[in-house]
């Protein structure tokens, strides 16, 4: 009977289908077959993607005002060439690893590539690293959801790492609106620098925060310890 179910095309099917789910987790790239037309082309696009983002947000933090925007594109550049050399820097690690007579590791790859790649952030301007933490957030978010994925300890889901980068910046706003106080300063501090309230938005913003943190304090006297 045992032996009737290991047989069984149901059990079969189930099995493929599990191992469907598994594959569709997020695995490491194979950089051998990577050409370096390729990497320069990805390194490209990263530019015009790395240009683009800054100067969204460029726009944002001057209210649309393009000309003022233009005028000083002088970050927009030096971002722009970040993006494409910490992507060309680890590709081209990583394409070099691979043609060597050097066998290491995956993870050992992935850690000295990404090393390498670093180097790139000194192209950006300082003021630019709270932009980078803001891109960065979501691939964290992408790169937690794979890992649980991974370990099983969640059921692989169509855009699961989509639903999870959904959830986590509903919560980062709510808490940036609601409750800024219960937010790490560095994210308080990167989103501050892009959203440029005017005086009289400031001084709105902040009156919105006290209520909220006295309305707190006064329904859980006991339980809440916050200054």
């Amino acid at each position: 009977m045992d032996q009737e179910k290991l047989n069984s095309p149901k059990l079969f099917q189930e099995d493929q289908d599990q191992g469907k789910a598994r594959s569709s987790t997020p695995r490491g790239r194979d950089y051998s077959s990577e050409t370096l037309q390729q990497i320069i082309l990805k390194a490209l696009k990263c530019f015009g993607a790395g240009a683009l983002a800054k100067f969204l947000f460029a726009m944002i933090q001057n209210r649309l005002r393009l000309l003022k925007v233009l005028k000083n594109s002088q970050p927009i550049l030096r971002f722009a060439l970040m993006t494409a050399g910490f992507s060309f820097l680890y590709k081209i690690t990583r394409y070099l690893m691979e043609r060597s007579d050097i066998k290491v590791g995956r993870d050992l790859q992935v850690f000295v590539a990404s090393m390498v790649a670093s180097l790139a952030l000194h192209l950006a301007d300082p003021k630019d690293m709270n932009l980078l933490k803001l891109l960065i957030f979501p691939r964290a978010l992408e790169s937690i959801w794979a890992l649980l994925e991974e370990k099983g300890l969640v059921k692989p889901i169509s855009n699961g790492s989509f639903y999870l980068n959904s959830f986590a910046v509903t919560l980062v706003v709510y808490f940036y609106v609601h409750e800024p106080f219960n937010l790490e300063s560095s994210i308080t501090r990167s989103v501050n620098s892009y959203v440029n309230m005017i005086p009289g938005e400031k001084h709105i913003w902040s009156a919105f925060t006290n209520i909220m943190l006295r309305n707190i304090k006064n329904s859980y006297p006991y339980t809440h310890n916050l200054g």
